[in-house]
């Protein structure tokens, strides 16, 4: 039998790292870690419990679209929906980065591109959380 359109994955994309702009950089490493929190609030509890393996095959999928720059008044939205998710004794640690990403984004003028403050904590963020969550690169 023949897969279905839907069935057959989409070829991959190679982008040359080199091309991108250093703002374009900066916006997706914020976006990352932006979606990173949200992802981390608001999956199921039960999936926050199984094992690192198993998290990793969980079916989820986030798209995400950029003209290059961010949208405070829309990054603050979104923070914002994610407040009634922050009661769960499971994700501490991504409250605690939220609330930190809220405090760079509203001190934030909303012009241009990121500040390089808020670049440099999602840059740490993400590279804490990587390690943090990877058991091989913990032992």
């Amino acid at each position: 039998m023949k897969p279905a359109s839907s069935d057959v994955p989409a070829p991959g994309v190679r982008v040359e790292v080199t091309s991108l702009t250093e703002r374009f950089v900066a916006v997706l490493t914020v976006l990352r870690a932006h979606h990173q929190i949200g992802l981390t609030l608001t999956l199921p509890e039960a999936v926050l419990q199984l094992p690192e393996p198993y998290r990793q095959s969980v079916g989820v999928f986030a798209s995400i679209s950029t003209a290059g720059y961010l949208h405070k008044d829309k990054m603050l939205e979104e923070l914002a929906r994610m407040r009634p998710h922050d009661e769960s004794p499971d994700t501490l640690r991504a409250m605690a980065a939220k609330r930190e990403l809220e405090a760079l984004v509203s001190a934030w003028d909303g012009e241009g591109e990121p500040p390089a403050a808020m670049v440099a904590w999602a840059s740490s963020f993400l590279a804490s959380w990587l390690v943090d969550s990877d058991p091989k690169a913990s032992s």
